[in-house]
């Protein structure tokens, strides 16, 4: 998988490169804050099951490192988590389904019950979730996902709160200024504030 990564998506291949990673029963397949890929070993023991274990590997890789290289975790912080990540997976995934078309078979297959929607294409994830939230406004109380909980089963997800602390920030998270969404993308969004009120 990760050959098929470094031939067809350099890119991606190199950020997985630069990130550090663990395994974890936090989500069923993968997940990342951006710095960290978080892989779950059972979810790879289902991939090897499938039609394409290669292929659908690398498509778990290439998912997780485009959520990091368009700054998901950061970018999508403070929005209602579920809403976002779900936001997010549409975008990346109709992003990999278009790339597929370049090939006569597909390199990065979808995996079976992924998030994919054609309403969604050309779409980046704020645009999606401000669709998405319209059309099924998220409960008041926002869940903030501190420990990378993993969504319903298929989904791979991104970690809106960063669940490894650092320098900047004693809960892990990133700090104000270092990629909150403004109080006028906030109200963009429907009024959801930050993930911590």
């Amino acid at each position: 998988a990760f050959r098929v990564l470094r031939k067809e998506d350099p890119l991606a291949y190199g950020k997985l490169l630069a990130m550090d990673s663990m395994g974890s029963s936090h989500t069923p397949y993968g997940a990342t804050n951006g710095l960290v890929l978080l892989i779950n070993p059972e979810g790879l023991k289902k991939i090897a099951k499938t039609s394409d274990p290669v292929g659908h590997t690398a498509f778990l890789l290439k998912h997780e490192a485009w959520h990091a290289l368009l700054g998901h975790a950061h970018r999508l912080k403070g929005l209602h988590h579920d809403t976002a990540n779900r936001a997010a997976d549409y975008a990346i995934n109709w992003l990999t389904k278009k790339d597929n078309e370049k090939w006569e078979s597909p390199k990065f297959p979808l995996l079976e019950n992924c998030l994919y929607d054609e309403r969604y294409a050309n779409m980046s994830a704020i645009e999606i979730y401000r669709q998405l939230f319209k059309e099924t406004p998220p409960p008041v109380d926002p869940p903030t996902n501190p420990g990378g909980e993993g969504d319903e089963e298929g989904e791979v997800e991104v970690w809106v709160n960063d669940p490894n602390p650092n320098e900047d920030s004693e809960k892990g998270e990133v700090p104000p200024g270092k990629g909150t969404p403004t109080d006028e993308e906030a109200d963009d969004n429907g009024g959801s504030g930050d993930a911590d009120d």
